[in-house]
């Protein structure tokens, strides 16, 4: 590679790049969840059918995994950070609420309504942006 290869803006230039890419894998991977879920719910496939309704929004979402992480070591310092932040900020989060909502189903509440281990994913992503504004409000010159 040569110097304007390694230039910060060539590096946002190819996280940009990585991050529509992973934004493709995530949609694929949000809605290949959602149609194999409702095959799984309406239909009655057999044992190998049910494996590959399972392993098809997984491996949209490993796609997903590859892409993400290909985008963050595309970014400069800075930005990675920044990522790291809202990555941790997105753990604390939803360990909290994953917690709070356990403890408040204990106390009686959420009666009819159970929390799906397949919609965790959402409440990781949704704190995953919400940790990203409160990290680039941080270090915003």
């Amino acid at each position: 590679m040569n110097a304007l290869e390694d230039s910060p803006s060539m590096n946002l230039g190819r996280a940009r790049h990585f991050n529509i890419v992973a934004l493709i894998w995530a949609v694929c991977a949000a809605l290949a969840a959602l149609a194999c879920g409702w095959l799984l719910r309406n239909t009655e496939p057999g044992v190998t059918l049910r494996l590959v309704y399972a392993a098809i929004p997984v491996t949209l979402a490993t796609m997903y995994l590859i892409a993400v992480v290909k985008s963050l070591r595309a970014l400069d310092e800075l930005h990675r950070r920044i990522q790291f932040e809202a990555v941790a900020f997105a753990f604390v989060a939803t360990m909290v609420l994953s917690l709070l909502y356990g403890m408040l189903q204990k106390a009686g509440f959420f009666r009819g309504w159970a929390w799906d281990w397949e919609g965790i994913w959402g409440l990781m992503l949704a704190t995953w942006v919400v940790g990203q504004v409160i990290a680039k409000r941080r270090y915003a010159e």
